[in-house]
């Protein structure tokens, strides 16, 4: 399968020993204690455009939810007899607007002669926005 050219990845580091012991905190409980022998870091990038974008190949994300995922393989390679494990990343795209409350107009039930209308706020982080209606 082709690298996917939205995600980029750091060379795995392994977790400090302080890490490991924060690690250890956050997964072990009274009933089901854990050690933690060895742990690596990752870092995932997600980003908004392709990096290489190539013809016949998205250019960027498309705006709404996201998830991806990618497998982690382990470098002492042989068939463990264990599937390998599978990262998911979930993310939601957002363009230049953002639907102020969430990201749908619910306009209920109404008659189809007389329509509906429902009044919503956009908002952005960009102080340099300026809007413009376009009729379709």
């Amino acid at each position: 399968m082709a690298a996917d050219p939205f995600l980029t990845y750091s060379q795995a580091e392994p977790l400090t020993d302080t890490e490991k012991a924060v690690l250890v905190g956050k997964v072990s409980s009274a009933q089901a204690p854990m050690r933690v022998l060895s742990g690596y870091r990752v870092k995932v990038t997600l980003h908004r455009k392709n990096l290489d974008p190539k013809p016949g190949r998205p250019t960027e994300l498309d705006i709404g939810p996201l998830e991806k995922g990618f497998t982690v393989f382990s470098s002492r390679g042989g068939d463990t007899g264990d599937d390998p494990p599978r990262v998911t990343v979930r993310a939601t795209v957002t363009g230049l607007l953002t639907l102020f409350g969430g990201g749908t107009i619910d306009l209920g039930t109404f008659p189809p002669k007389e329509g509906t209308a429902k009044t919503f706020s956009l908002t952005s982080d960009r102080r340099d926005l300026e809007l413009e209606l376009v009729a379709d």
